[in-house]
């Protein structure tokens, strides 16, 4: 009577230690953070002198991450109007 436990390896061509290879193949743990070196942050903020044709939308394209949210915030200003001349701090991200 035969074991209904058992797997039935009968003319099998591989062995048992070459199938578990074979299933069990662990990948290599890849690593997915860069490696970073640590620099000096420069976090003070820059200065931004209003010239004619400048509003707070072209002003924060200038600035990589900034926003003109941002900017009005930094600046405490209540509304987009802009003189010109006018120094505007942008914030350091």
């Amino acid at each position: 009577m035969k074991n209904d436990t058992e797997p039935a390896v009968e003319n099998c061509d591989t062995t048992a230690a070459e199938t578990i290879a074979q299933v069990e193949k662990p990948e290599p743990q890849k690593t997915t953070k860069k490696e970073t070196k640590t620099t000096k942050r420069n976090n003070k903020p820059k200065i931004h002198t209003v010239k004619r044709g400048d509003n707070l939308y072209k002003i924060s394209k200038k600035y990589p991450g900034m926003t003109v949210e941002k900017i009005k915030r930094a600046n405490n200003l209540k509304s987009i109007d802009l003189q010109i001349g006018q120094k505007l701090k942008i914030p350091a991200n």
